[in-house]
């Protein structure tokens, strides 16, 4: 762990001494689809929910055109069930999205996210196997007016988080839509 610690610093520290570097604040709204297939909706309808999301930003540049721009992100994003089930979920995750952005006012953002579930609540116990880390592909357009931005963002997770009773599998589906604010 020490190791790891050092490791981790002797690669950090050169990377955050650039002179282009960028914090932000950001947040905004989610909606969440549990599918099984590439935006396949689950058999269930009922397996979407809204959620906010908050988080920081930290950017540094690469070259003129090409930056890295890795985030910490709390996230609401999961399933809600009622009717039948009497599930009652809306997990809410720590995601860390490794993305790099491209170009500079209106841009694109692209990169793995790695989350872990930190509270989840539920009303009756259905899933036995509940899959607390995902991880996905991430893939965004964004747009800065001055200090500001806007952006939307897709993610796509590779891992079945649960199964249900009938053992059908599912891979959440976000898609966020953020506002932030850059400080130099």
């Amino acid at each position: 762990m020490k190791k790891t610690f050092t490791i981790t610093l002797f690669i950090l520290i050169p990377l955050l001494s650039f002179s282009q570097n960028k914090f932000g604040v950001f947040a905004g709204m989610n909606r969440t689809l549990f599918t099984t297939g590439f935006f396949v909706p689950h058999p269930s309808d009922s397996y979407k929910s809204n959620g906010f999301h908050i988080g920081g930003l930290y950017e540094f540049e690469l070259n003129e055109n090409i930056s890295f721009r890795p985030k910490l992100v709390l996230s609401q994003q999961g399933y809600r069930i009622n009717y039948m089930t009497n599930v009652d979920s809306k997990p809410t995750f720590l995601n860390l999205p490794l993305n790099f952005k491209f170009f500079k006012k209106t841009y694109l953002l692209i990169g793995p996210q790695f989350g872990y579930i930190i509270n989840q609540k539920k009303s009756e116990e259905l899933y036995e196997n509940v899959n607390s880390f995902d991880y996905g592909i991430n893939l965004g357009v964004g747009r800065e007016l001055n200090d500001l931005f806007f952006e939307f963002n897709i993610y796509r997770g590779f891992k079945d988080r649960l199964k249900d009773i009938f053992n059908k599998g599912g891979k959440d589906t976000v898609f966020q839509l953020s506002i932030g604010y850059n400080f130099e």
